[in-house]
């Protein structure tokens, strides 16, 4: 997210966040996952994150060749993390019997 946005002023206040994540459009296609937890605000600049934007990096690294960084890095100003320890999951297959 970015430290200036809605999500971070909310997660700030109110640390309780449920994240959802499905794919598929056909009901029978429908699959996903719900994690429940508490949010830690972290900016980039956090110890912590150094392994997961190194991981994101190597992962992205074809699109962030020559000047692809510098545009993401214009594009996506303030950026910051949200790391949800989970309380509760939950998931669902349309597709399974």
């Amino acid at each position: 997210t970015r430290a200036d946005s809605r999500t971070w002023r909310n997660a700030g206040a109110e640390p309780r966040v449920c994240l959802t994540v499905d794919l598929g459009r056909a009901w029978t296609e429908i699959a996903g996952v719900s994690i429940r937890g508490l949010a830690e605000r972290l900016p980039a600049e956090d110890a912590a994150m150094r392994r997961p934007i190194s991981a994101w990096y190597e992962k992205y690294r074809p699109l962030l060749a020559g000047q692809g960084f510098e545009r993401f890095a214009e594009q996506v100003r303030g950026l910051a993390f949200l790391r949800v320890e989970p309380t509760r999951l939950a998931s669902w297959d349309h597709a399974r019997d």
